[in-house]
């Protein structure tokens, strides 16, 4: 009777030992869909690092002994899609997950076609600074959005400017109506003044902007997304006084483009 009991709770204990084995995973994995997942090599036992989500034993001798095929890099052993170009060395750029030769379609003597850049000896999609991306590009602004100028050192918009903004505003309310939904603001200052007082500066004036758009028309911060790009004095080409003011500026458009871009 005791021999019985006891195999009766050595099955039970075993059972439990199962299902606790079935349903936990180590310490720093996680149990996604009945499979124990690493996210990092930490997470695995000693000898093992952590791949794609799973524990698998460590073979450092396989790479850089073995070359890599399909333009992969060799990482910890392992060989995988490269991320960036300074994984593939020399007279190599990565493409799509892979390491390639440069081409030689291209180069600054030899242009491509419009619409297309060259880059690494390649001629591809052009997506450089000043590209319009979107469904939006197909808009035609219904009007003009006018630039606000600002007096030297200061961040406080003048009448002149309120009323200059006031009319960008109904600008704004007409391109709504088009099937336009972001404004994308610029502030700039002169090239006078250290430079991270230039880019406060214009981060500043920004700010004033997007205050009184929204004390003038709350309605447009629903419609639009607006975004901010702080230049300071990157973009600024005057030389004297007369320039200098119109340096001094927040530059506002409709389209979203690729990368900085100082207005015209």
């Amino acid at each position: 009777m005791q021999k019985h009991v006891l195999m009766m709770m050595i099955t039970a204990a075993g059972l439990f030992m199962f299902s606790c084995k079935k349903d936990t995973c180590p310490l720093g994995q996680k149990n996604v869909s009945g499979k124990c997942m690493c996210k990092t090599d930490s997470n695995c036992p000693k000898g093992e690092i952590c791949r794609d989500g799973q524990c698998i034993k460590e073979v450092k001798s396989a790479c850089p002994a073995v070359p890599c095929k399909d333009g992969k890099v060799c990482d910890n052993g392992l060989c995988r899609a490269c991320a960036e170009d300074a994984e593939c060395g020399a007279g190599k750029h990565c493409w799509e997950g892979a390491c390639r030769a440069d081409g030689n379609q291209c180069d600054p003597d030899r242009d491509c076609p419009v619409g297309q850049k060259c880059s690494h000896g390649f001629c591809v999609a052009d997506v450089s600074p000043g590209t319009c991306v979107g469904e939006e590009c197909k808009i035609t602004p219904p009007c003009q959005l006018d630039d606000l100028y600002f007096e030297y050192k200061s961040a406080n918009l003048s009448k002149a400017g309120r009323e200059a903004l006031k009319k960008s505003v109904e600008c704004m309310k007409k391109g709504s109506e088009a099937g336009l939904a972001r404004v994308h603001l610029i502030g700039m200052a002169d090239p006078r003044g250290p430079e991270t007082y230039n880019d406060d500066l214009s981060s500043q004036r920004l700010k004033t902007v997007q205050d009184e758009i929204a004390l003038l028309a709350p309605g447009l911060v629903g419609k639009f997304r607006f975004t901010t790009e702080p230049l300071g004095e990157t973009c600024a080409t005057g030389q004297d006084e007369a320039s200098w003011a119109k340096d001094r500026r927040v530059h506002f458009m409709f389209y979203k483009k690729v990368g900085q871009v100082c207005p015209e």
